[in-house]
């Protein structure tokens, strides 16, 4: 895990990192080791929200952090990676599947990064999907 890392500024270009690593490219992260040889990362945390520190064990539905921008990253958003690797830069990304999610309905990038109005999302809710992928640009909470 990291913290204290810094958000950067809403969709001002980062500048390229010097070396290629979790570090640089996630800014704020936390690694679950979920099963022997698999990893779970979290990356671009808010700084001071991770809740989480090494050693600690964690149960489904904990909240380990809050979604930020920190590291090589121009907006909120959340990078997720399964891999057989605590270390980012040399692990290889491991399929997965989500257990359940609710669908909440769509929104376009631009209409998230618009701080003065609220984000307009649509269509409708939709219940629990399972075996399904949420595509781009959808609004969802997981199960």
């Amino acid at each position: 895990m990291r913290d204290g890392e810094p958000n950067q500024a809403v969709l001002a270009s980062p500048s390229s990192p010097t070396d290629v690593t979790e570090r640089t490219l996630m800014g704020n992260f936390v690694v679950l080791e979920v099963a022997p040889r698999v990893f779970v990362h979290y990356g671009h945390l808010q700084p001071g929200s991770v809740q989480v520190k090494v050693g600690d064990r964690v149960r489904r539905g904990a909240v380990l952090g809050r979604l930020g921008q920190s590291g090589n990253a121009n907006a909120p958003h959340l990078h997720f990676l399964v891999s057989n690797s605590a270390a980012f830069e040399e692990s290889e990304g491991l399929p997965f599947v989500f257990r359940a999610f609710d669908y909440l309905g769509s929104a376009k990038i631009h209409q998230v990064l618009n701080q003065a109005e609220q984000v307009p999302i649509g269509p409708r809710f939709q219940k629990s999907s399972r075996q399904q992928l949420p595509l781009d640009g959808s609004v969802v909470t997981f199960k």
